[in-house]
């Protein structure tokens, strides 16, 4: 196994999604290898600390400010323009590891939030925010250029917290569809599924199926296209079906989703 590979199956590693015979691998390499003994410490690390990082509970004055904030926003926009993001704790391993790294980068930005307010009135202007939101995306884009796998993580959930135009869209859709990690691509349409009103990424969606060739990834598309009941998408099912190389599972998970969408 090469080591990007080896790297890629550390997440599962610590999470006790191997089999015993890729786990006993993964520490036969481990005992000869000191960078990716590392790199599992490191990451050892960052999913012990989320476990165990205690919930902050701000002043009342803190939060009434705040309150008083969103309120004001909400106000001048009518209520129009007003984005509520809802988080639901997944509860298989690899995702709740994602769902951990989206809950670091939240806290991250309450940080900065609160350091620069704590003990005074809240000033928190438009610009600040639209600040914020640019050094955001800059450190996406460049992190999905990282080499390691959980650098490119990150930077797909790091899209959760900006608009998605465009840019954002490609960057996530290219992902998907040609990140030599398997974990990467799924947190890419995952990401992507968040931003299903979007006709374009729905086409993008269908279109990935017919270029995928990991039953994982397959199987993962073929439900999140069916949760979007995107009728498009029967075209690409029928396609999947027909094909000799489709296995099985995929298959028949197609065909549930015709059935499904019919």
């Amino acid at each position: 196994m090469k080591f990007q590979e080896l790297e890629n199956k550390l997440i599962d590693y610590l999470d006790d999604a191997l089999t015993q015979e890729q786990r006993l691998e993964i520490e036969q390499q481990l005992e000869s290898s000191a960078e990716l003994h590392q790199i599992l410490d490191e990451l050892r690390t960052v999913m012990n600390g989320m476990e165990t990082t205690e919930e902050f509970q701000p002043s009342s004055n803190l939060k009434n400010n705040f309150d008083q904030f969103l309120q004001k926003e909400i106000s001048k926009q009518g209520g129009r323009d007003a984005n509520v993001v809802e988080f639901k704790k997944p509860n298989s391993g690899y995702k709740r590891f994602l769902f951990q790294i989206a809950v670091a980068a939240a806290i991250l930005i309450m940080g900065v939030f609160i350091g620069k307010n704590l003990g005074g009135e809240l000033q928190v202007t438009p610009g600040d925010i639209a600040d914020l939101e640019k050094k955001m995306r800059t450190e996406m884009l460049e992190l999905l250029e990282d080499n390691s796998t959980s650098g490119r993580i990150k930077a797909v959930n790091i899209s959760y917290e900006l608009q998605p135009d465009d840019e954002i869209v490609d960057a996530l859709i290219q992902s998907m569809n040609i990140d030599k990690s398997t974990n990467v691509r799924i947190a890419a349409m995952e990401a992507l599924s968040h931003f299903g009103d979007d006709p374009k990424v729905r086409t993008a969606l269908c279109k990935s199926l017919a270029v995928q060739s990991n039953q994982l990834i397959q199987l993962s598309l073929i439900k999140i296209l069916i949760n979007l009941k995107e009728k498009q998408a029967i075209e690409y099912f029928e396609k999947i079906i027909e094909k000799e190389s489709t296995t099985p599972e995929v298959r028949d998970e197609a065909q549930m989703g015709i059935f499904k969408m019919m």
